[in-house]
């Protein structure tokens, strides 16, 4: 395991907390929280983590790390360009050490929503529940109040009310067909995207007035639902 001084000066010099000199660094502060809230977890009394570790559905020898692990990551979307060129001074130390901040991207500046939606690319890899890892972005999301929706932390643009696009992995449309699924409370639904297929795409359809993919030769094509039908 490396030492902090052997990490990569990028990733120990972009910053979390402006101030004098350098001020105070990003991975030094995630370190900091996650030490401070294991060390508050350490001085409960044993029934506190027997509970954690029923809560989280983990051993009770492991919650303590995971939960100061999961704390310590709520300022991870800290690192994002929109963020990092809020402090002149520091985005001039990330400059002179060749992180680029390309215009497109410092328009995204809330940390706690880029928190969840990078972490969706790497949570998974460890934790197999998608569930639980839906519900503890979630709640690194809220870190500062505001109680982002699923949409919303994986980046989905709203282009108009209730269109949403975005570039988003297999996975991770599948996780949203399910909670679309669940909660699309007798609303229509329609999720596309681009595929090998020979109409260079696929989309599922949700909803009493969803019009139905037809297979047809390999071209993807609708069918309208009798009315009959049409509560199924």
């Amino acid at each position: 395991m490396k030492g902090f001084t052997s990490l990569d000066e990028r990733a120990r010099r972009m910053w979390a907390k402006s101030g004098e000199g350098y001020g105070h660094g990003l991975l030094a502060h995630l370190l900091d929280v996650a030490a401070v809230a294991e060390a508050i977890l350490q001085h409960e009394p044993q029934s506190t983590r027997i509970w954690a570790a029923k809560a989280f559905g983990l051993a009770e020898h492991h919650v303590a790390r995971w939960i100061a692990c999961l704390v310590g990551l709520h300022d991870f979307g800290k690192a994002i360009p929109g963020f990092q060129d809020k402090w002149p001074e520091g985005r001039q130390v990330d400059e002179a050490l060749g992180l680029p901040f390309p215009v497109r991207s410092l328009s995204v500046t809330d940390h706690a929503c880029a928190s969840a939606t990078l972490l969706w690319g790497h949570l998974p890899q460890r934790i197999e529940h998608l569930l639980w890892v839906r519900h503890a972005l979630q709640a690194i999301s809220a870190h500062h109040g505001y109680n982002f929706n699923q949409t919303e932390f994986i980046w989905l643009l709203e282009v108009r009310a209730g269109v949403y696009i975005g570039d988003v992995s297999k996975r991770t449309r599948e996780m949203i067909w399910e909670q679309l699924t669940a909660g699309h409370e007798g609303g229509n639904v329609v999720i596309a995207w681009s595929s090998n297929s020979e109409s260079g795409y696929e989309f599922q359809t949700l909803g009493p007035n969803r019009r139905l993919p037809v297979d047809y030769d390999g071209l993807r094509l609708v069918a309208f639902q009798s009315h009959e039908k049409a509560d199924l």
